[in-house]
């Protein structure tokens, strides 16, 4: 109860923020978007742009597998803006790597603290009009701490930029 609470709030906030910044072009080079992310894990999503086809991104989120854990992963993201051009904005394309760690009670692992490395692949719809962005990712993992294994991430987002 405590955890959809806490995302209605932020995500109002959000909302409210972009309201006043409706009107403006995003300049996607420099800016920085936080949204939401929902999919395996689920929770907040952030971006920051470096360039305009470079960006870091990441996300401290909820997984539900087993008995639920906290996951964190950050990572550096190329994007084919060539890829797909619509009239009212960007279809980019974009791949990364990037690390994840997480912590809590897996049922498979015996540790309470793990370490992974992540491929990312995706595609995101960056509206011209307004400063937001949609994107669907697809994440598979290389679990390396405390033993090997592989994780398949995903997920479905939407992120405000200012």
């Amino acid at each position: 109860m405590a955890k959809s609470t806490l995302m209605i709030i932020i995500l109002s906030l959000i909302l409210n923020c972009n309201r006043a910044q409706a009107e403006k072009t995003v300049n996607i080079a420099n800016s920085f978007g936080i949204g939401l992310v929902a999919g395996e894990p689920t929770g907040i999503s952030w971006k920051l742009w470096t360039d305009k086809d470079k960006a870091w991104d990441g996300a401290l989120a909820w997984s539900f597998i087993d008995n639920g854990y906290l996951r964190v992963h950050v990572d550096h993201l190329w994007h084919d803006n060539n890829a797909l051009e619509m009239e009212k904005g960007l279809l980019p394309i974009y791949y990364g790597i990037g690390g994840t760690i997480w912590a809590g009670d897996r049922t498979h692992y015996d540790k309470h603290f793990n370490f992974g490395v992540r491929g990312i692949i995706g595609m995101e719809y960056i509206f011209s009009e307004a400063p937001e962005d949609i994107f669907i990712e697809l994440a598979p993992t290389l679990n390396l701490i405390p033993e090997t294994g592989l994780d398949l991430q995903g997920g479905i987002g939407v992120r405000f930029f200012f």
